[in-house]
């Protein structure tokens, strides 16, 4: 089994689903922090316990945005690689075309860039925005003090210009939650188009796999090398299972 062709293939697979999956958590993450329900918002009132809690609330978005857009680039660095590894010509042209639609977002770029912002150069200032009837605290950037950076491109610094305009912040639940469906989409494009390109080597693969737990399985042997299957044929048709599908089998 570790010999055939789709071995190699079905791995390099499931590395860089892990890579999206830790995007996905730290998404997950910062989304839930940024936008979830007061519990206590003691923060809002000006003692030494308030100042306490919404300096440890405001270290705890930082964190939780570093790791995000760390993550983000870690993606966008590794899909790099699997696709240079794995893609034939023709897919590559297309992958290419794919990555230069999602380059040239300039909220695309803005998440990338962030990173080198946090990593290089400050911590960005933050802001709450309490809605005390519906008990929700938003968490927002402030674009009039990331326009100081001489790091943006010229369509990044626009949108920081348009989103100043009529409000001083913007809350990172909407940027952060927009990039991750795009990343998300794209990921979901690569890896379709290896499958696809490997169909019949990862057939193979399975075929030996499904033959390899039937004998062993029957004699107690219950260790599953493989774990996950990325495709499956129905009347012949590939079917490609979409990402994290917690039925393949």
């Amino acid at each position: 089994m570790k010999r055939s062709p789709g071995w190699p293939v079905h791995w390099a697979c499931e590395r860089f689903e892990l890579t999206l999956g830790v995007l996905r958590e730290n998404l997950k993450e910062l989304l839930t922090f940024v936008g979830e329900p007061l519990i206590k918002p003691l923060f809002a009132f000006p003692d030494h316990e308030g100042r306490t809690l919404k300096k440890r609330s405001d270290s705890e978005v930082i964190r939780r945005l570093h790791n995000f857009v760390a993550a983000a680039m870690t993606l966008v660095d590794h899909s790099r690689t699997f696709s240079k590894v794995h893609l034939n010509q023709e897919n590559s042209l297309r992958y290419k075309d794919l990555r230069s639609i999602m380059k040239s977002d300039p909220e695309v770029q803005f998440v990338q860039l962030l990173r080198n912002y946090l990593l290089h150069t400050a911590v960005p200032q933050i802001c709450d925005h309490v809605n005390w009837r519906e008990s929700i605290n938003k968490i927002g950037l402030i674009p009039s003090s990331l326009l100081a950076w001489s790091g943006w491109t010229n369509p990044v610094r626009k949108l920081l210009k348009q989103l100043s305009e009529g409000k001083e912040y913007f809350y990172i639940s909407d940027f952060a939650a927009s990039y991750g469906n795009k990343a998300e989409n794209i990921s979901y494009q690569l890896l379709n188009m290896i499958i696809s390109q490997y169909r019949d080597d990862l057939e193979y693969l399975y075929n030996v796999h499904r033959e390899f737990l039937s004998v062993h399985t029957s004699k107690g042997y219950v260790f599953d090398p493989l774990i996950t299957k990325y495709f499956t044929l129905a009347n012949g048709e590939l079917v490609i299972y979409p990402l994290f599908y917690k039925d393949r089998i």
